[in-house]
Parts: C-alpha cells; structure tokens; sequence
C-alpha cells in the first residue's frame, strides 16, 4: 500500500464514513502550487484501482498536456526520480536544478499552454 510523502498517494479507512479514502496530491492551475484531493469507495480494491490510475495518468503525456501542469513541475519530478535512481550525480542533479530555476523566472513560463 501507498504510504504518505512519498507522491504516489494514501489509502485509508475512514471509521466514521466507514469508507476508503485515496488521497493524492494535484497540480492546482490557479494557485500554481500542490493540493491533496481525497475520494472515497466502497472497498479497498476499488481505492488502489483509482490511486493506480491516477499516478499513471499523472505519468502521461497527454495528460499533462491536457490539465495545465508546468513544465518546470515535470522537469523536476523528471529530475528527482533521475537522482533516487542514481541515474545522474548529485553534482548534476544541482546543476539541472538551478538551470530549471532560471527557466521558472522567465515569463513566458506562466503562459498557459493553447488547446
């Protein structure tokens, strides 16, 4: 099962709803920052169907096409995953960092993308 912090999202029973809960977190557009969103199932089963699904869709690329996710939130999700998989030095994980950085205070960075 998911365990929280780690992005991939929580699954839980709710005792007073008696009902599971997944819990991730969502790129919200308008604030520019993460959120938690929560939904709730019947059964266990149905909670880790849909926390599954979404992580995946979170992965793809026509979904982060289609709901506004900024670049520079790929980029560094992108980098992370590089660095926890020792696929490059914390020397380059650094430098791409702060190349993202610079990339994040140019303007065109807060056009929204065109459907």
């Amino acid at each position: 099962m998911p365990t929280k912090g780690n992005q991939e999202g929580t699954i839980y029973f709710n005792k007073q709803r008696k009902k599971w809960n997944a819990q991730y977190k969502e790129y919200d557009i308008d604030t520019g920052k993460m959120k938690y969103k929560t939904k709730s199932f019947k059964t266990e089963d149905e909670a880790k169907k849909f926390l599954s699904t979404i992580m995946y869709q979170k992965e793809n690329p026509i979904y982060i096409e289609h709901h506004g996710i900024p670049i520079c939130e790929v980029m560094k999700a992108n980098l992370k995953l590089k660095l926890d998989t020792n696929q490059i030095t914390p020397t380059q994980f650094g430098r791409v960092t702060r190349t993202i950085e610079k990339i994040e205070k140019h303007r065109l960075v807060l056009k929204k993308s065109m459907k």
